[in-house]
C-alpha cells in the first residue's frame, strides 16, 4: 500500500498494479454495494498474491451542480483501511499492493476500460437488482455484455468470507473450466461442478425424447467441464447432474464460502440478489492474460488453459 493516502505510484492505462503482475480491479461509487465489493476483492486480491487497483469513477456533471472533488477517492481509501485492518486482525498474510485512483467519464465505459488486462473485474450489485442483463443497472449491464475480463458480482446477501469452494456450472465454452481451474489450483479450494438440466414446464408431444435428448446434452457439458478440473487439480472435483432451472439449482446449493462460476449463457436466470455467494462470469473464448498452455488428458487427448502463473506450494 502506498502512503496513508495512497498517493505513491499510479496505474498505468491498463491498469498495472505496483509489485508486478495483473492487478484485480474494483469499480467503486461510495454505495454499500462498491463497499462490499471492495472488501471481498481485498481478501481475493490477497489470495491471487496481485496487485488491487481501485477505480473510483467521477461521472459527467450533467446537472451542473457544485460538488467535491475526489470525494469517491476519499471514502474508498477510508473503507481500504478499515478494511485491511480487518483482514490483518482475522487473517493475517500478505497485504496486496493497492492503488485507489480517480478517473472520469461514463462509469459503464471506464470501468470496461480500467479493467483491460486485470484478471478479474469486481462490481458490487444493490438490492434493486433485476435478472443480470437486461434487468440490471446500467454499469452492470454493460460489463456482463462487454468485460475483458472474468466479472465477479457481490450481490446484497453475499457473506463477507473467504472462498472455501467453487460451484462450476458446466458450460458448452471451455473457458468456464478454463479459468474454474485456475482459481481452484491459485487458492487451493474445492471444485464442485454442477450441471441443471431440464426441458421446461410445457408437457410436449414426445416428452420422453425431449427429455432424453436434454439429459444427453447435458451429460456431454458436465463431462467436459469436469475432465478439464480433474485434470489440473490432479483429483476429482465433486459432480452433480441436477434436474431443475438454473436459479432453483443455485438457491439450493450455493452457501457462504462459495465462489458461483458460469459463463454467459442463462444470466437472467441467476439470483444474484438473493445468494449468499458472489458469481464470476467468465467471458466466451476467454484465453487469459498469457495466451494459452497445453496440457495432456487420457486417452491421447489435451486441454488447453490460461498460460497464467499460478503460485508455489508454501
Amino acid at each position: 500500500m502506498t502512503g496513508p493516502e495512497f498517493s505513491g505510484p499510479q496505474t498505468s492505462a491498463a491498469g498495472a498494479a505496483p509489485g508486478g503482475g495483473a492487478p484485480l480491479t474494483v469499480g467503486y461509487s461510495g454505495s454499500e454495494a462498491s463497499r462490499a465489493a471492495l472488501r471481498w476483492a481485498l481478501r481475493e486480491a490477497q489470495t491471487w498474491g496481485c496487485g488491487l487497483d481501485v477505480v473510483a469513477v467521477d461521472p459527467p456533471n450533467l446537472l451542473g451542480l457544485p460538488r467535491m472533488p475526489g470525494g469517491h477517492v476519499t471514502g474508498a481509501s477510508s473503507t481500504v483501511r478499515e478494511a485491511l485492518a480487518e483482514q490483518r486482525r482475522s487473517s493475517g498474510g500478505r497485504e496486496p499492493d493497492v492503488v485507489v485512483r480517480s478517473v472520469r467519464g461514463d462509469p459503464a465505459v471506464a470501468l470496461m476500460d480500467a479493467a483491460a488486462g486485470s484478471r478479474v473485474l469486481v462490481l458490487g450489485a444493490g438490492r434493486r437488482l433485476g435478472p443480470l442483463g437486461f434487468g440490471s443497472g446500467r454499469v452492470l449491464r454493460g460489463g456482463v455484455r462487454n468485460c475483458p475480463c472474468p466479472l465477479v458480482v457481490v450481490g446484497p446477501a453475499v457473506v463477507d468470507a473467504p472462498v472455501r469452494q467453487l460451484l462450476v456450472m458446466a458450460d458448452d465454452d471451455e473457458a468456464v473450466g478454463r479459468w474454474a481451474a485456475l482459481r481452484a489450483r491459485t487458492g487451493r479450494v474445492r471444485a464442485r461442478v454442477v450441471t441443471p438440466w431440464g426441458v421446461g414446464p410445457l408437457r410436449l408431444i414426445d416428452h420422453d425424447s425431449e427429455r432424453s435428448r436434454a439429459h444427453e446434452e447435458a451429460l456431454s457439458r458436465h463431462r467436459r467441464t469436469a475432465t478439464a478440473l480433474d485434470a489440473v487439480l490432479r483429483r476429482p472435483a465433486r459432480s452433480e447432474l441436477a434436474e431443475g432451472r438454473l436459479r432453483d439449482v443455485l438457491q439450493h446449493r450455493a452457501v457462504a464460502g462459495d465462489l458461483v462460476v458460469l459463463g454467459r449463457v442463462g444470466l437472467h436466470d441467476v439470483p444474484v440478489r438473493s445468494l449468499p455467494a458472489p458469481v464470476a462470469i467468465v467471458p466466451p473464448q476467454y484465453a487469459g492474460l498469457g495466451g494459452y498452455r497445453m496440457i495432456s488428458l487420457p486417452g491421447d487427448r489435451t486441454l488447453t488453459l490460461p498460460a497464467e502463473p499460478v503460485p508455489q506450494e508454501r
